[in-house]
């Protein structure tokens, strides 16, 4: 529980509920430490209320008092297994420190994702590309039985 970290909001981003998609069940970040380390947080459906209008994405906080669990999902939006999750106690001030580093973009190229053996789903990266075409959607049953659709996308290089 007593946390203490500064870090900047690199992605912010609502969850659905898997039961009801216009729902939210929860709001989660992706948070940038000093060393350009990230780390998943999450505000809990209870807490949104009270926090998602007042976190904006690059921008720098001073978080304190929250909760760090084992993230169990088998896709996460950062490599490391560990979450923090906001709680009743959590505390967050906006700061500037002119010399703490934002890093908030991955960038990686075509020829960069087309030469590598495996992507997995958790290698979370940016592409400057362009959309010169898409496939149909095709229905597609997830590993735990729920029904969705996947869509392929084209891109071209740009340079």
């Amino acid at each position: 529980m007593h946390w203490n970290i500064q870090v900047y909001v690199i992605r912010k981003y609502d969850v659905p509920s898997s039961k009801d998609s216009t729902t939210i069940k929860s709001v989660d970040m992706v948070l940038q430490d000093s060393q350009g380390g990230r780390i998943h947080a999450s505000i809990p459906k209870t807490l949104i209320s009270t926090w998602s209008d007042r976190i904006k994405e690059f921008t720098m906080y001073h978080m304190r008092e929250f909760v760090v669990v084992d993230k169990r999902t088998r896709v996460r939006a950062t490599e490391v297994k560990w979450s923090l999750l906001f709680c009743f106690r959590t505390e967050v001030q906006e700061v500037e420190v002119p010399t703490f580093p934002l890093e908030a973009f991955r960038f990686r190229t075509i020829p960069e994702l087309t030469a590598s053996a495996v992507v997995t789903e958790n290698d979370l990266f940016d592409l400057v590309a362009e959309v010169v075409g898409k496939e149909d959607p095709r229905d597609l049953v997830t590993s735990l039985g729920k029904e969705t659709k996947r869509m392929a996308i084209n891109l071209q290089d740009l340079e």
